[in-house]
């Protein structure tokens, strides 16, 4: 039995990906969490065999969970859940020591070979993940594209400004 941690900041989502996933088997939802702070601790108290993790999440966005994570376990299972298909966040999630990454656009079947290929520790990326890798992998100038030369923060906040918020916020 695999056992599942999902973390993300939407209550919908996360029921529905509970169900998607439990129609499984052999994969249980031990733990939910609805912030990164949240995750780390049911993760500190269940620890399971699979983190799920959005990247947009309050109190500590996913990516800065995965690294906290990975600080205390070096071994944890993290899979990168987000509904951005941008090719850097692929990227940000594999340096922040995730192993697999996908996006809500997945199909369930996509879901589940996700969190089993994570959970025997092998990687698993989507499409998006893959072409990001190669693009990367294939450049010769790495700082090409001026947003991967942000710092996770940076993108944090560049985010929420675009979101509408102001620069104290």
């Amino acid at each position: 039995m695999i056992r599942v941690l999902l973390a993300d900041a939407h209550n919908l989502v996360r029921a529905g990906m509970k169900g998607l996933l439990e129609k499984s088997p052999d994969i249980r939802v031990v733990a939910e969490a609805s912030d990164g702070l949240e995750a780390v601790a049911q993760f500190k108290a269940m620890r399971p065999d699979v983190i799920i993790l959005d990247v947009s999440m309050p109190n500590m966005d996913g990516l800065e969970a995965a690294k906290y994570i990975l600080s205390v376990d070096p071994g944890a299972a993290i899979l990168i859940l987000t509904m951005y298909l941008e090719r850097q966040y692929a990227l940000r999630a594999l340096k922040a020591g995730a192993l697999g990454y996908i996006t809500k656009g997945a199909t369930p079947s996509e879901l589940h070979a996700a969190v089993r290929n994570v959970a025997v520790k092998k990687r698993f990326l989507m499409q998006e993940g893959l072409d990001a890798l190669t693009t990367r992998l294939a450049s010769r100038n790495s700082d090409a594209d001026p947003v991967e030369s942000l710092s996770d923060r940076e993108l944090q906040i560049l985010r929420l400004i675009a979101r509408g918020r102001r620069v104290k916020e």
